[in-house]
């Protein structure tokens, strides 16, 4: 995923996701990314999960099967072009 403030743009590739005490702390697989920790509380938690109570985000989440394997698919497809 892609991270975009006004102090810095970075790729985030999720590394691990674990609870601690009373937040759940997301970190940032630092092979392939910059080492990044997320804190979430349960306040945070629920305020995601209101935001995400809408048309858009609900579709998005039922068509994740089908976007995965199209995007899948299209980079497996560059890569043959490449090689072949």
């Amino acid at each position: 995923m892609k991270v975009y403030t006004k102090l810095v743009r970075l790729d985030f590739v999720l590394g691990s996701m674990q609870r601690e005490g009373d937040v759940l702390l997301i970190k940032s697989d630092p092979t392939k990314s910059m080492p990044v920790e997320v804190e979430m509380s349960a306040q945070d938690a629920v305020g995601m999960i209101k935001a995400a109570l809408n048309p858009s985000v609900i579709s998005f989440v039922l068509l994740l099967p089908y976007l995965y394997f199209k995007q899948k698919r299209a980079r497996e497809g560059g890569r043959e072009q490449s090689v072949g």
